[in-house]
């Protein structure tokens, strides 16, 4: 544990050193790391022109169920516009990223989702294989599910 008096020293000659409008702060220049932060967190750039979607298909990579799963809905109900996109998301190494496109595609349904569902249900992941199994039945005209 710091020395009282020695804490009344270092605080002393702080107080006396910022008040020499001459002389340089002391410590770190904090100013250029904050500034640094808030561009990371701040999001700078727009959507994608022409893909509005585009904010939606990031929130399918994050691992948060609040992110991630209202993007699931949003993107679903844009419908086919968004399947090229997800056919890229699809590649993604985490499985459960796969799980989410999965989810959509299902979403989406239909003759144009058909494609990215099939690709899904081929899935080196068994947990997106049944998920992609489970959804090719709301292809538009398959009939009942054998």
């Amino acid at each position: 544990m710091p020395h009282p008096c020695r804490l009344a020293l270092l605080t002393a000659a702080a107080l006396l050193g910022a008040a020499d409008d001459d002389a340089p702060p002391r410590g770190m220049d904090v100013v250029p790391l904050v500034k640094r932060a808030v561009e990371l967190v701040t999001p700078s750039e727009p959507p994608v022109a022409g893909r509005p979607w585009s904010d939606d298909l990031a929130a399918l990579t994050d691992p948060d169920p609040s992110v991630n799963g209202p993007a699931v809905g949003r993107l679903a109900k844009r419908g086919s516009a968004v399947l090229a996109d997800l056919a890229l998301i699809a590649n993604d190494r985490d499985w459960q990223v796969r799980l989410r496109v999965a989810r959509v595609g299902a979403g989406i349904g239909g003759e144009a989702a058909a494609p990215l569902v099939l690709r899904l249900a081929r899935d080196d992941d068994l947990r997106v294989r049944r998920l992609a199994i489970i959804a090719l039945p709301r292809r538009a005209g398959a009939g009942p599910a054998a």
